[in-house]
């Protein structure tokens, strides 16, 4: 019956949802993926790994808790071209990525394939007793997609008897999608001012992109009916500003800077509103992350939905209180820069969601996120290098570049 229960459940997300983009919690360790406009947005070339374990308590179809559960595996790949037509004020960026979505115990599939492409160009640069600098990014990405649903435990109501229960074995059903293409796009703006002789600066930065811009057919039964994937609108934004403190070790100033942040992504025709509010407390490679997480639509309690579970958490609000910790290798060991074969940055971050309502810790056990990303700077020198401003907050040492 669980088995049942369990395909119905998954089963009645697919149709009625339009199978919702997936989610990561560190959206800016996954760049490309909140903002097409950051397609080669560091110096060099940045590979970022990233990997999505939610709601692993939740029983599936092998009943284990931390067995199967909601996975998001993502891999890009981002190069920055500098001194775009001999000019040092425009830059180019091509990402690639890769995504692998599994829902459950593997029943339904995604796997998704991209190629962005980004524009950069400096709106105006000074120098002098306060260094500013404006930049406004545009970028395009073309995503080809495919589904799966596959699995050995599917139960229809006809096999099950009132008094007898299961009649019939469970029955396998392996169907998947056509290819389709995918298209995203966004914008970004960002500003930087500082003292010339300061040791950090602060950044403002804007960003508006609109992902499934043509809303593909993303069916996986021929003869069902057209299931579009939802266009969906992402608006984000942050501001970073600096703290001077003592380090309590060592007798100098320690760079500290604080970083609010909002992001707020609306989805399904304004069904699926997902605000997150929070910030970072950035250290000389290391960081510190708090955000609130919420859909701002309350489903209706009214409303009649199949739920497999004791609570009836499909009817409320799920917000988490995200927490998040991260770590340069590089520059918090004190260690120069691309001493590792060149290397800039390594850095490694860790969150965890712990729901509050809705889906709670009680029936999901929260969910769980690994980002690594490794920077290999650009080896170029003068005019045609990247700008003071253009990334790092203060000397190269700030872990989070957005």
């Amino acid at each position: 019956m669980k088995f049942f229960l369990n395909t119905v459940f998954i089963l009645f997300s697919i149709v009625k949802l339009n199978a919702q983009d997936p989610y990561f919690s560190q959206f800016y360790a996954s760049r490309v993926f909140l903002n097409p406009a950051y397609a080669g947005f560091d110096e060099g070339t940045t590979v970022e790994l990233s990997y999505r374990d939610q709601w692993f308590g939740v029983p599936d179809g092998d009943v284990a808790t931390f067995n199967d559960s909601y996975r998001t595996f993502l891999a890009d790949v981002n190069i920055q071209f500098p001194c775009l037509f001999d000019r040092d004020n425009l830059r180019s960026g091509l990402g690639f990525m890769a995504i692998r979505d599994e829902a459950g115990n593997n029943p339904l599939t995604t796997h998704s394939f991209g190629i962005a492409n980004s524009l950069s160009i400096d709106l105006n640069y000074r120098t002098g007793k306060k260094i500013t600098r404006s930049t406004l990014k545009a970028g395009l990405q073309t995503n080809l997609l495919q589904k799966y649903l596959d699995g050995d435990f599917f139960i229809y109501s006809s096999q099950l008897d009132p008094v007898w229960g299961l009649l019939e074995d469970a029955m396998s059903m392996r169907l998947q999608s056509s290819m389709f293409i995918n298209l995203n796009a966004g914008l970004l703006f960002r500003h930087f001012t500082k003292d010339s002789n300061a040791k950090t600066g602060r950044l403002i930065t804007a960003g508006l992109s609109v992902f499934n811009a043509a809303e593909p057919n993303e069916s996986i039964l021929e003869g069902a009916g057209s299931f579009s994937l939802y266009r969906r609108y992402t608006i984000h934004g942050s501001y970073t500003f600096p703290l001077g403190a003592k380090s309590l070790f060592v007798k100098k100033y320690l760079p500290v800077s604080i970083s609010t942040q909002f992001r707020f992504d609306t989805q399904a025709e304004g069904s699926l509103n997902l605000l997150t509010l929070g910030g970072y407390a950035l250290s000389k490679g290391f960081y510190l992350g708090c955000f609130y997480q919420g859909n701002l639509k309350r489903y209706d309690s009214n409303v009649s939905l199949i739920n497999p579970y004791s609570q009836n958490f499909l009817t409320q609000n799920t917000t988490n209180l995200i927490l998040s910790l991260g770590f340069d290798v590089i520059n918090l060991g004190n260690r120069r820069p691309g001493s590792y074969s060149g290397m800039q940055r390594l850095v490694i971050g860790l969150s965890y969601d712990i729901g509050i309502q809705g889906l709670t810790q009680q029936n999901t056990a929260g969910v769980l996120e690994l980002q690594i990303s490794c920077n290999f700077g650009s080896r170029l020198e003068g005019s045609c290098r990247n700008r003071p401003g253009s990334g790092m907050l203060y000397n190269g040492e700030c872990p989070i570049n957005y």
